[in-house]
């Protein structure tokens, strides 16, 4: 039996690819009326989706001024990659604990971004698979483990770290650089060498922070995009 998504789920991951993919700014005051016109839908499933987004940290409700895109900053960055490695680093632990664990789906999230390409992505469809794509690689990962807590945690901050992958993956060329980094981590944990996957898994992440706040600071770089693309909804 097929399962049809409601509108309310239909909306959200809609409005969810707009605003990871940066076509909704940090700041973007998103008006109910407006969208539910845009739209074409009651104001209801749209009042919902505010509260589903609202819960991944991906916009504010603020009192008499109404709900806008949650901001990002150097400090959130900083903090939300923190925690990144840390539930990365303890799948990693928790792989070499059991020592017979498919990484399978590891190998195909890297054969499958062998053929991810930014110029592809001219949508926010296009943007948001080429993010899920070039990101497969660090859930297979954390699902790996199968450790429900792990992956419930990882998941939890998911929304909100993809917004700082996504400008991370903006930049030119980095598809093959990070399927090389991705590689060399699996290869460790196929050898068995889980420190050496560890060390690299964390240099790996290391390295895409220090882009990312890079990216945030050069004041040269152009603004986000602020049209919601209205199609596919």
């Amino acid at each position: 039996m097929v399962k049809h998504k409601s509108i309310t789920e239909r909306v959200t991951a809609h409005i969810r690819r707009n605003i990871i993919c940066g076509f909704l700014p940090a700041g973007f005051k998103l008006n109910e009326t407006e969208l539910a016109e845009q739209m074409g839908i009651s104001r209801p499933p749209l009042r919902e989706t505010f509260r589903k987004l609202e819960h991944e940290n991906l916009v504010v409700n603020m009192p008499r001024k109404g709900v806008h895109v949650s901001p990002v900053s150097v400090q959130d960055a900083e903090q939300i990659y923190f925690i990144r490695q840390c539930l990365e680093c303890s799948a990693v632990d928790i792989l070499r604990e059991k020592n017979d664990s498919d990484l399978s789906p590891l190998a195909a999230s890297i054969a499958e971004s062998e053929f991810a390409s930014l110029s592809k992505a001219t949508s926010v469809e296009d943007m948001y698979r080429y993010y899920k794509t070039m990101a497969g690689f660090h859930f297979a990962l954390i699902d790996a483990a199968k450790n429900s807590w792990l992956v419930h945690v990882y998941r939890s901050i998911a929304s909100t770290l993809a917004r700082y992958q996504v400008m991370y993956l903006r930049k030119p060329d980095i598809s093959r650089s990070s399927n090389l980094e991705h590689m060399k981590i699996l290869r460790h944990l196929q050898s068995g060498s889980f420190s050496d996957a560890k060390e690299e898994l964390k240099a790996h992440i290391q390295r895409t922070v220090r882009d990312i706040l890079s990216k945030m600071t050069d004041r040269s770089s152009p603004p986000a995009a602020g049209k919601m693309a209205m199609t596919g909804v």
